[in-house]
């Protein structure tokens, strides 16, 4: 995997851990817990880091403000 890779999936995984921490607070622990199961789910991985890979494909570099791969929940 290269160090590329490795780094956009590591940025992908801080925000999904931002979402769940920001989002799930106040929610029962059984229903927050089947929310991140869901959400960390290895798929969600997959059109962030496509959009991601086009956006550079296409000239763009790093993340720019509105072009970050975002997480729909």
């Amino acid at each position: 995997m290269s160090d590329v890779f490795a780094a956009d999936r590591r940025s992908i995984e801080n925000r999904l851990d931002e979402i769940c921490d920001s989002c799930l607070t106040g929610i029962p622990t059984g229903v927050a817990d089947a929310i991140r199961y869901g959400l960390k789910s290895p798929g969600k991985r997959i059109r962030p880091l496509l959009l991601l890979f086009a956006y550079r494909a296409a000239g763009g570099s790093g993340f720019r403000a509105g072009v970050r791969p975002e997480l729909r929940v």
